[in-house]
């Protein structure tokens, strides 16, 4: 599907990676850099500045586990869908995003391709930076005419990325009326560009 990159945070059980409690050994998860490597390019390339001044974002760890088991103690949880400001990327907001999932929430932190982020990578990994508005003297005219197409593409891939999540909820709900245990396989494009991250 035609929709882009994001990172999923979703309320976690808070035993991960030690005793639970109950005499059971829960399993480590791994965890990614806080940003890749490509968008710490991208943030040099939107500040200005060297990218060894920010390679500390690639080298720390985030301290969310990838993949961890959601917590299961609800039936469903409500969604929300946040859109990063200007030279954003999925990863920016990471700890927000990860805040409001710890209350019960699934956070997807979309990374719009529109070029107002400072990195985005599409589907097919083409990598899709900053772009500037000319030097030419600002006027609310020159913004309008440059911001708008963006704000147009950022609005379509919203549209598209909740039509997706509607139209999967929807499936789900219909094969699940069907067989209580049928378990779908996550083969589409969107799952496999995913980051999944936790709170």
């Amino acid at each position: 599907p035609d929709l882009v990159g994001c990172q999923i945070y979703y309320p976690i059980k808070k035993t991960f990676g030690r005793n639970s409690g109950d005499g059971e050994q829960q399993k480590d998860y791994v965890h990614e850099p806080y940003f890749r490597e490509k968008a710490v390019k991208g943030m040099s390339n939107y500040t200005r500045t060297t990218e060894g001044l920010l390679d500390f974002l690639s080298a720390q760890k985030s301290p969310y586990p990838y993949g961890t088991d959601i917590d299961g103690s609800e039936s469903s949880y409500p969604i929300i869908l946040f859109s990063h400001g200007i030279a954003g990327c999925m990863e920016m907001y990471s700890q927000l995003c990860s805040n409001i999932a710890s209350h019960g929430y699934i956070v997807f932190a979309l990374e719009h391709e529109d070029g107002s982020g400072c990195y985005a990578e599409t589907v097919d990994g083409k990598s899709i930076y900053y772009k500037r508005p000319d030097d030419t003297p600002y006027s609310r005219e020159k913004v309008l005419q440059f911001r708008g197409p963006m704000l147009t593409q950022r609005t379509q891939e919203v549209e598209r990325m909740m039509k997706y999540i509607l139209d999967e909820t929807a499936s789900s709900k219909k094969e699940d009326d069907n067989s209580n245990n049928n378990n779908k396989e996550e083969n589409n494009v969107i799952l496999q560009k995913n980051i999944l991250a936790a709170a």
